[in-house]
């Protein structure tokens, strides 16, 4: 999908690239803010900075849940976009039109991971109101 939008976008828009490096461990390990948190986001996000952008879009699953950090390092005159909730609302579409959604205000939910339990859960916790 990202490569397709990059496609459709590149003669209108300057596009920046750059990998979060270090952003997958800061949350498996529950990083999720602090001086080390702010200190590996920087690394990644500085260059961006230094070439000028105004839009910083997450590119993975993981990014979201450092969005504050992001936020902070960014600074006020950028704009950070998350697709996690369009991803979400789409996959309740899908669920739906594959007829295997639940319609219950409180759905069981059943979380299957090749990582750690404890993670996945306190990540669940971070953001199951959110959705």
């Amino acid at each position: 999908k990202y490569l397709k939008t990059k496609g459709i976008y590149k003669d209108s828009v300057r596009i920046e690239e750059s990998v979060g490096r270090g952003f997958v461990d800061l949350v498996e390990n529950l990083k999720l803010e602090g001086p080390e948190a702010e200190q590996v986001v920087r690394r990644s996000v500085q260059p961006l900075l230094d070439a000028g952008v105004d839009t910083i879009v997450l590119g993975c699953t993981h990014y979201p849940f450092l969005i504050d950090v992001i936020s902070k390092v960014a600074g006020p005159g950028i704009r950070i976009i998350d697709p996690a909730p369009a991803v979400a609302r789409h996959l309740v579409d899908v669920l739906r039109e594959k007829n295997i959604s639940q319609t219950d205000e409180n759905p069981e939910r059943e979380l299957i991971t090749s990582g750690s339990d404890k993670t996945v859960k306190a990540l669940y916790d971070t953001c199951k109101n959110q959705v």
